[in-house]
């Protein structure tokens, strides 16, 4: 059997890196890193060991402490070697600091390669491109496999112009990029269709399913816990939810925020005027965000339908919501595929009494009929495991080679 050096080029720094970073404010990517993990993990597990070059995105020194993020070394499994990379963090700077850092890298990880490479590269970020596209460049025969996640043009809405205007010339390098890659991952088909670079190889990967069985653990007391947690951003529906909560009626009926973004302000704001709204603020680990998600009766995942960052990318904290069994509420999106009908509430975007109406009965939802979607749930999410979805990007790199 053809053996490979095996690249992955993500954000899936040192688990005790990513919690010194948080506590200096770098904060925000735990379901990136996540998915990320969970890919390599399924790699693994199918034969195709790989290594790690990592990097970080933090808030430039203003908001994050260190000014020079440091250059860490470790291993995920016995004889690897993983980098987590250093950069300059200066406004404007840091991103192209960093990949020339994993440019530098990469080169030298694939001068110690004796077998042909393959470098996966989780997201369409232009620092891991960067690194990708030099080692493409200089050994040809390397496979090169993206995958998206979310488009970058259609993402960060609340920027200033001069951000957008540089954000642009991002977008253009990382289109210039992909035209090197051999194949591409999507998290849904209308993204497919919006960026194809120079590849016939696709597949459909809009996430992973890290826990595969349904805890349908005990409700927290008499309190009904609408809850969401994630990124607070302007396109994430949190005004909407805001909107449509404050037209339920029961006492005993919260919502709950944990997450950071742009849109705190309008949170508090809003509990402010109604007192069944709450923001937790950001969880600095995964076991107080379990801890939490265990306490809620049901989920929201709520971007809005009418704009373009919903249609193409996919809301990862459903695959996140869907092992708890309870109703996850959102509007529907050509983002989200329609497989995962049977398992979302929707709610009516142009009537927000009637989704007000929705609301409401998923919290009244009864034990008995979470009971009855169990075993479904179950089986849906053995298909989206992590082995399942590495099989389907590992398929990529096979078929290129025509095996």
């Amino acid at each position: 059997m053809r053996k490979y050096s095996n690249l992955c080029l993500s954000v899936a720094v040192n688990r005790e890196f990513v919690a010194e970073l948080n506590k200096k404010g770098g904060k925000g990517q735990d379901s990136s890193i996540a998915l990320a993990r969970e890919l390599v993990e399924g790699f693994e597990e199918l034969g195709e060991p790989f290594d790690l070059i990592t990097g970080y995105s933090v808030p430039d020194f203003r908001t994050y402490d260190d000014i020079i993020i440091p250059r860490r070394q470790w291993s995920h499994r016995e004889g690897n070697i993983n980098i987590d990379v250093s950069f300059l963090n200066l406004p404007y700077i840091n991103r192209l600091s960093k990949g020339f850092s994993m440019r530098k890298e990469a080169l030298k990880w694939a001068k110690r390669q004796k077998n042909d490479i393959q470098i996966f590269v989780y997201c369409a970020h232009s620092p891991f491109l960067m690194a990708a596209v030099a080692v493409k460049k200089k050994y040809p025969s390397a496979k090169l496999c993206v995958m998206i996640g979310d488009l970058p043009q259609y993402m960060d809405g609340s920027m200033s112009a001069f951000k957008k205007f540089l954000k642009k010339i991002d977008y253009e390098l990382i289109n210039k990029y992909l035209n090197y890659a051999d194949s591409l991952v999507f998290s849904n088909k209308a993204a497919s269709k919006v960026i194809q670079g120079s590849s016939k190889n696709i597949a459909m990967v809009e996430g992973v399913a890290g826990k595969t069985s349904v805890d349908l653990c005990s409700l927290s007391g008499n309190k009904k816990i609408l809850l969401y947690s994630g990124a607070l951003g302007v396109n994430c529906g949190i005004q909407e939810l805001l909107d449509i909560f404050m037209r339920t009626k029961g006492d005993d009926y919260e919502l709950w925020f944990t997450g950071k973004g742009v849109m705190e302000g309008k949170i508090s704001e809003a509990s402010q005027n109604d007192a069944r709204i709450r923001y937790i603020g950001y969880l600095d680990t995964q076991e107080e965000l379990h801890d939490i998600q265990r306490k809620a009766t049901a989920f929201a995942s709520v971007r809005p339908p009418d704009n373009l960052f919903s249609k193409y990318s996919f809301p990862s904290k459903i695959m996140e919501y869907l092992p708890y069994g309870r109703p996850i509420l959102a509007f529907k999106s050509e983002g989200i595929p329609d497989e995962y009908d049977d398992f979302l509430t929707y709610m009516n975007f142009f009537d927000y009494n009637m989704a007000a109406k929705t609301v409401s009965a998923a919290l009244e939802t009864e034990h008995i009929e979470l009971e009855e979607k169990k075993q479904a749930i179950e089986l849906f999410l053995q298909s989206k495991n992590k082995k399942a979805q590495a099989k389907k990007i590992l398929e990529l790199f096979r078929n290129f080679d025509g095996l």
